[in-house]
């Protein structure tokens, strides 16, 4: 393998921030990317005026982007059969001493391949409630439809380490 630096083509003066989380779209054309807003630990807290889900094609030209102020830290991503992305948003934008109006994170986001939000797992926010969820750090849609989430990515004594199942709909 070879690396290829700046094979992907940013917006404007846009640099790349952590990234964990890419996939291909269904047929093949598409090379989806949750990026950390040009930053890591305080991910997209940082720049919530950047999008934070970039579609590029087969020549790492961007081509869409979205998710600008609703994901805190995009951590996993699964581009479903029908085209969806769903993005695992890990932590929350309650950083620092003056906590934001409106809290984001700790949640999966499902949105249609334009950029429709469709769905979303948990409540804003860490949660230890059944159903709800707590640094969900990756998600992936199965053949049967169930939406499977794994959880546990902190040190949090509260935090659990497990795979939460809903079905299609969202339900847990």
């Amino acid at each position: 393998y070879m690396t290829h630096e700046d094979w992907f083509k940013m917006p404007g003066d846009r640099e790349w921030g952590s990234t964990s989380a890419i996939d291909i779209s269904p047929d093949g054309q598409y090379i989806w990317v949750a990026e950390r807003c040009s930053a890591n630990i305080a991910g997209c807290t940082e720049n919530p005026h950047l999008d934070s889900v970039l579609k590029f094609d087969r020549q790492g030209n961007l081509v869409d982007s979205f998710g600008a102020g609703m994901i805190a830290w995009p951590h996993g991503i699964d581009v479903d059969d029908e085209g969806h992305v769903w993005i695992a948003d890990a932590r929350d934008n309650q950083y620092g001493d003056n906590p934001p109006d409106e809290v984001v994170g700790h949640q999966v986001h499902k949105f249609s391949p334009d950029g429709e939000h469709l769905m979303a797992l948990g409540v804003p926010g860490a949660s230890n409630v059944p159903g709800e969820l707590s640094a969900p750090n990756d998600v992936i849609v199965g053949p049967d439809g169930n939406i499977y989430v794994g959880e546990g990515h902190s040190n949090s004594p509260d935090t659990r380490s497990r795979i939460v199942v809903y079905n299609s709909d969202g339900e847990y």
